[in-house]
């Protein structure tokens, strides 16, 4: 059994501990232990909506092309100047 305490030691609580427990995860193989975590904690995660998903998908496509039009201006406007400067590069 769990027991949650305040800080001041008054049990507040008590529940069964439905975790698996160190001894019994230790009588198993340890990849067989990591693969069942793995597809527990799969099971707890709020996956998101396709809709959200795809259009997050598609706002980093977007930023990604406009700041890699942004970078190709920078340099390509640094390069014009230098060049009418007269700095070799």
């Amino acid at each position: 059994m769990q027991r949650t305490y305040y800080p001041q030691g008054r049990k507040v609580m008590s529940k069964k501990n439905k975790k698996p427990t160190l001894q019994k995860l230790n009588k198993r193989n340890w990849f067989f232990n990591y693969i069942v975590l793995f597809i527990k904690e799969l099971k707890r995660v709020r996956w998101p909506k396709s809709r959200k998903t795809f259009r997050s998908f598609f706002l980093v496509i977007v930023f990604t092309i406009g700041f890699s039009i942004f970078a190709f201006v920078i340099a390509t406007l640094s390069s014009y100047i230098f060049t009418q400067i007269g700095v070799k590069l």
